[in-house]
């Protein structure tokens, strides 16, 4: 088989290339060593953004909403690129802290609605915890107890 200069210059050009995104890869790593990067604040920062931009395409002053997602991109990047980890996972752990009730009901409703035809969701009256049962046939009194405080209430399926 005779290989043309064609076929060589292809070949070595992948070569190249793979040889050339692998750098990259490894060069980014190495960029991003002892810097913060993407947490939970990050995420909510870059779907602000998002959300922003659409949005800058539908209202009458556009440009206004489109600076205000340029300010909240600048301080999604600072916070990514920033080296002061204590401070940024301070702030990260302040945001959780205020949003841990709602994070809470979105998982509950959640599973609520994978686990929907098998199990059945209970409050408990005394301690207000969600308990999860195999649900039971229909038009039946249950007794149900709570795996935090041991109560035990009666419910009617």
């Amino acid at each position: 088989m005779i290989i043309t200069s064609s076929r060589c210059d292809f070949i070595y050009r992948s070569f190249f290339m793979r040889n050339f995104f692998n750098n990259l890869a490894y060069k980014t790593s190495a960029f991003m060593r002892g810097r913060n990067g993407v947490d939970n604040l990050n995420r909510l920062l870059s779907g602000i953004t998002i959300v922003l931009l659409i949005l800058s395409c539908f209202v009458p002053y556009g440009r206004y909403v489109l600076l205000l997602a340029l300010i909240v991109e600048g301080y999604y990047l600072f916070r990514v690129l920033s080296k002061n980890l204590y401070k940024r996972q301070q702030e990260n752990m302040k945001y959780m802290s205020m949003t841990t009730g709602i994070r809470k009901k979105l998982t509950l409703f959640k599973n609520m609605f994978r686990d929907n035809g098998v199990y059945k969701y209970y409050k408990c009256p005394n301690c207000h915890s969600y308990v999860r049962i195999r649900k039971p046939p229909r038009g039946k009194k249950i007794a149900v107890s709570c795996y935090k405080c041991h109560n035990e209430f009666i419910k009617r399926t």
